[in-house]
């Protein structure tokens, strides 16, 4: 696995042969704050959380269960689409036998539009998660891209991203890091605009 910098230039270059690639699809990032350089702007945060740099470079960081969390506000026209959720992550913590404490993934849910009525969030449609492949991670430099690709229901007016640190009973965090960062939520026309936004971004 390579590093985060060289992997963001890559990144970069595969979003650029992107544009020309796929086409009729919404491939603007509708995340806000999606890396570490605006700070805590647009975030929610709960427990253990803060902004570090690794490398250089700022990123997300959680550490005994905290978690950030944000919610995106979608147009009209979302409903019927396939949201793309991405990102990097990285692990202080190397578990060989398994484990999944300390590991970092995103979570989420899509829910109705806010009600104009009483100002409450409309009920949740779906859940989301997204999980880095573990098996992959060899070293705490490594840093992974995870994604998922997930249907817009109807009626579906927003989506709650969280950014989370995985919890295996029995076994604690012992203040270990799971990282964050380059983080998106893309959304397309169809399964096959989705597939290929993945398969470009991060498989070229």
């Amino acid at each position: 696995m390579m590093e985060k910098k060289n992997y963001i230039v890559f990144m970069l270059l595969s979003c650029f042969l992107l544009s020309t690639a796929v086409v009729n699809a919404e491939s603007l990032n509708v995340l806000n704050g999606s890396n570490a350089d605006a700070g805590l702007d647009y975030w929610v945060t709960a427990g253990n959380t803060v902004i570090e740099e690794v490398d250089g470079d700022p990123c997300f960081v959680i550490r005994n269960g905290g978690y950030f969390a944000q919610e995106i506000v979608l147009s009209d026209n979302a409903a019927g689409q396939f949201a793309v959720l991405t990102g990097l992550v990285s692990s202080k913590r190397t578990n060989t036998n398994g484990t999944i404490t300390g590991m970092p993934y995103i979570y989420g849910y899509m829910m109705e539009a806010e009600n104009q009525n009483n100002g409450a969030t409309g009920p949740i449609h779906t859940f989301l998660q997204v999980v880095d492949n573990r098996d992959n991670v060899t070293s705490d430099s490594d840093w992974l891209p995870i994604w998922g690709i997930f249907p817009v229901p109807e009626d579906t007016g927003r989506i709650m991203v969280f950014l989370k640190q995985a919890k295996q009973r029995g076994i604690a965090f012992n203040d270990s890091e799971s990282r964050f960062d380059d983080l998106g939520v893309y959304l397309f026309s169809s399964a096959e605009e989705a597939r290929a936004f993945v398969d470009d971004y991060y498989y070229q």
